[in-house]
């Protein structure tokens, strides 16, 4: 399905869970059957690779550049050729990116504000097995991993802040359509978390580019409010001391500002309609003065408005 949306070369990445042979082989087979670039980055599944051992060889080695990031933690790169059959192609062929690191104080946070320092060294390590081409760096590699991790947290966001861990039918329609109906909510979300909670008068959180799903609702759709009339106007009237109240007004102005855009969010910005006078100023017809220091005319009972056809005005007794 990807082959179809774009020519350019594509790039397969998974977490450990997918890190086996038979399915490197499948995605070169496809690559092969459709003529495609398509290159892959798996996390690597050491399983019960001997870390300890790994370590002492890279402490051994002379030739091991160690990048220090702060005190108490450093690691290192290599990478290494990897001979799998079915994987990979004669000018890209498999390799795998290893990173080892070291720490020997562990900042807990709550133990002590400098960290705690340990005995023995604690040792990590990760790796990468990737098909891209040699142009690309290890350090390349690992950041174009990276960001498969924030593709992740759309999942999270869509199955558990949306309620759809688990779908409502066993019919695969109507599971489609939920999903269809979710996703047009999730992006009506994202466009208001996106306007409205990343602001100076944003609530008082940590600096973000995005939000949540559930902040959003929190902070904005589950808010007491209630719909006003007045003066031919709709307004949403909220608690005055609720973080971000001004948040719902810059939502309903996001589309407000070009009027040409046919998809603008917001009422229009027409002013109310109003009805035509009946007919002239009763006073036009009684010659009476307007400037200042008017007198009373003998005829100004002409002024006077018209008798009423009931006796009683119903809209002021009943």
């Amino acid at each position: 399905m990807a082959a179809k949306l774009t020519p350019m070369p594509l790039l397969f990445r998974a977490d450990s869970g997918l890190c086996s042979h038979a399915i490197m082989q499948d995605i070169s087979a496809q690559a092969q059957a459709l003529a495609r670039e398509i290159a892959i980055i798996i996390k690597w599944n050491p399983r019960s690779t001997p870390v300890e051992s790994i370590a002492a060889e890279r402490l051994a080695d002379a030739s091991t550049m160690w990048c220090h990031e702060r005190e108490g933690k450093r690691m290192c790169l290599w990478s290494q050729e990897l001979k799998l059959e079915g994987v990979g192609t004669q000018a890209n062929p498999a390799r795998r990116v290893l990173r080892l690191t070291q720490r020997t104080i562990v900042d807990l946070g709550f133990c002590h504000k400098h960290g705690n320092p340990l005995l023995l060294p604690a040792y990590e390590l990760e790796g990468w097995t990737t098909t891209l081409p040699h142009k690309f760096t290890m350090h390349e590699v690992i950041a174009l991993y990276k960001d498969h991790a924030t593709h992740e947290q759309f999942h999270s966001e869509f199955k558990s802040d949306m309620d759809l861990e688990r779908l409502p039918s066993g019919k695969f329609d109507t599971n489609f359509l939920v999903c269809a109906l979710a996703a047009v909510a999730m992006n009506v979300l994202r466009l208001i978390g996106q306007n409205a909670l990343i602001g100076d008068d944003a609530p008082l959180r940590h600096a973000a580019k995005r939000r949540r799903m559930k902040t959003v609702m929190q902070e904005i759709m589950f808010k007491a409010g209630r719909m006003i009339k007045h003066a031919g106007r709709w307004t949403l009237a909220g608690v005055s001391d609720v973080r971000c109240a001004e948040a719902p007004d810059r939502v309903h102005c996001l589309g407000r500002a070009d009027q040409t855009d046919p998809y603008h969010i917001g009422a229009d910005l027409k002013p109310p309609r109003t009805w035509q006078a009946r007919g002239p100023p009763l006073w036009d017809d009684s010659d009476a003065q307007t400037d200042d220091g008017a007198q009373i005319a003998a005829h100004w009972n002409l002024a006077a408005q018209p008798a009423p056809d009931d006796e009683v005005d119903q809209r002021v007794n009943w």
